[in-house]
């Protein structure tokens, strides 16, 4: 039978203040595509915490099947900011890597070697 968890009142209130810190993260953000993935960290931090209330219950290291807890919340919360960095890695390899950052130490050597202005042939 279906049942819903609730989290419990020191959860609510850290979850509250988790979320306040990640709109403030993503109101400072200016690329739309990292406030978009700051976003559905709101979405997956719950799911998180369900489902580690679930597995800590089922393996019996928590007693409480009824709600999720402050410390299911506390593990869920890490578990989102490891997405959290993950994807600000990524972010940054894919869209600040110049064509340079690309080029193997030889070919790097070579720009380096060229003058301001040049012609194909002397390159």
């Amino acid at each position: 039978k279906p049942k819903i968890l609730r989290f419990s009142t020191l959860a609510k209130k850290r979850l509250y203040e988790w979320q306040k810190q990640n709109t403030e993260l993503a109101n400072k953000q200016d690329n739309d595509s990292l406030v978009g993935v700051y976003s559905k960290l709101e979405i997956y931090i719950g799911r998180f915490a369900l489902i580690l209330q679930m597995l800590h219950w089922a393996c019996g290291e928590e007693d409480n099947c009824e709600e999720i807890s402050l410390r299911m919340l506390e593990k869920a919360i890490l578990l989102t900011e490891y997405f959290r960095a993950t994807a600000t890695r990524v972010h940054q390899i894919i869209f600040n890597q110049t064509a340079l950052d690309k080029l193997d130490k030889l070919h790097n050597k070579v720009y380096e070697e060229l003058p301001d202005s040049f012609v194909t042939s002397q390159g």
